[in-house]
């Protein structure tokens, strides 16, 4: 009757950007065609399994931030007004992604089988999906989905804050600074290093400091709250003794992975970004600290007109010059 799939699309798009591609259409024999319609979808979905009894049941909640059809009916030869004539048709298209929009994000793995996603596990998901539908009336619709990630321009986590400490009862003290305090954001495929000082006045044996670089995300599913924490790089350093003072550097590489973004706050959720510390004692007296990353500029608002001509004061930075200390987005 009428089959269609995705002969080329883009599997990725940037937010202010666009995804487009080429619909392959076939038909084998004249085929009454009431529509055919490409939908591009953005949405947040979250689901949950709330224990019910004996069962398990799963509670879902959807928000539809973008949606967006165009009719491909027009670029297909008709013989008659209602059917289409037979032959493969390749139709090319174009969406535009927003700029304001959340990049792509998902905490759990998924299934995709046929062209229909389907939810596995307990998660939070920000997906972008094409689907081309062929309606055929009193017929089963040909349908096929493609789902594609959306990143942001710049891949920026966060910023490093100047300092943080954290002292314990035992009288152990953790504080830390960044290494390069001139480049204080950090992305995906880079690295940072943190300056460290350990004060131990009561000559405990220490063991060892680690710092990890966290994902946290909070959502919710219809009043359910849930949270998950996903690691994204570890390293440490070997601190062993009882010395009073500790003082040294750390590093930390950071992979370059896809669920590497900082969407911040959704619909349904809030992620976050951290750096972990945790010294290590022996005999039991760990002293932990978190260290949140400061919220990366998403935009910076449009500035006045440039002045005319002379006007400007001496040694004023050029407009669209980087943020100072940032990446500068754009």
């Amino acid at each position: 009757m009428a089959r269609v799939e995705f002969l080329s699309a883009s599997p990725f798009a940037m937010l202010g950007g666009s995804v487009g591609g080429i619909v392959a259409i076939e038909f084998d024999k004249p085929t009454k065609v009431q529509e055919i319609l490409l939908t591009l979808t953005g949405r947040e979905h979250s689901q949950v399994m709330v224990q019910q009894g004996n069962n398990a049941v799963p509670i879902q909640q959807d928000v539809v931030f973008l949606n967006q059809a165009v009719s491909l009916r027009s670029q297909v030869p008709f013989q008659d007004p209602e059917h289409a004539a037979p032959g493969t048709y390749q139709l090319p298209f174009r969406f535009e992604i927003p700029t304001v929009a959340p990049p792509s994000l998902q905490t759990a793995p998924e299934a995709v089988d046929f062209g229909h996603i389907e939810r596995v596990v307990d998660g939070l998901f920000v997906d972008y999906t094409l689907e081309i539908k062929v309606d055929i009336p009193f017929w089963i619709d040909p349908l096929r989905k493609h789902r594609f990630q959306v990143y942001p321009p710049l891949r920026v986590l966060g910023g490093l804050p100047q300092a943080s400490n954290l002292a314990a009862p035992n009288g152990l003290r953790l504080s830390i600074t960044p290494f390069d305090p001139t480049h204080p954001w950090i992305g995906p495929g880079e690295s940072f290093s943190l300056g460290y000082t350990v004060q131990n006045p009561e000559g405990k044996a220490l063991k060892d400091l680690t710092v990890e670089l966290v994902r946290l995300v909070d959502y919710q599913v219809r009043g359910y709250a849930r949270s998950d924490r996903a690691s994204f790089g570890t390293s440490g350093v070997a601190i062993q003794g009882n010395a009073p003072l500790y003082q040294g550097r750390i590093d930390l590489a950071i992979p370059n992975a896809p669920g590497m973004v900082n969407p911040g706050i959704g619909n349904l959720f809030r992620c976050t970004w951290a750096i972990e510390l945790a010294l290590g004692a022996h005999m039991g007296f760990d002293l932990k600290l978190e260290v949140p990353l400061m919220p990366p500029v998403l935009a910076v608002p449009t500035p006045p007109p440039p002045p005319a001509p002379g006007s400007a004061p001496p040694g004023a930075p050029p407009y669209g010059g980087p943020l100072p200390g940032g990446p500068g987005y754009p």
